[in-house]
């Protein structure tokens, strides 16, 4: 699985005699280091709750110092969903314990199991 690169869209809306309506365009950005990847799969299904907690955990993380870039995958696709702050870290890997979650520090280094950890502040 590629996580070298994340899609995010930018909808414009537009009118032109006889039709209306609304353009999405996909544009490709560059991953942010450090990172967590959330893997969205049949087997481990990120349930809807845990997402809209997640929302507000992205809100609430705009004054926060050390922040982790958050990604989700699902079928083969990588978003940006946001960023949280350090402290945020330990709230979002017990909230989301049941599912998938790989971690990176930087390009080189992998974050797994217990070592998820050091992106708390």
């Amino acid at each position: 699985m590629s996580t070298g690169y994340a899609a995010k869209t930018i909808k414009r809306s537009f009118e032109k005699e006889g039709v209306t309506g609304e353009v999405t365009r996909l544009l490709e950005v560059i991953i942010e280091y450090p990172y967590l990847l959330l893997i969205d799969s049949k087997e481990k299904a990120i349930e809807k709750y845990k997402l809209q907690v997640l929302a507000g955990l992205i809100k609430s993380a705009e004054n926060q110092e050390n922040k982790v870039s958050l990604y989700l995958n699902k079928s083969g696709k990588t978003i940006s969903l946001g960023k949280i702050g350090g402290r945020q870290v330990k709230g979002f890997l017990r909230l989301f314990e049941s599912n998938e979650i790989i971690g990176k520090f930087d390009e080189n280094t992998d974050l797994i199991g217990n070592y998820l950890y050091v992106l708390t502040v």
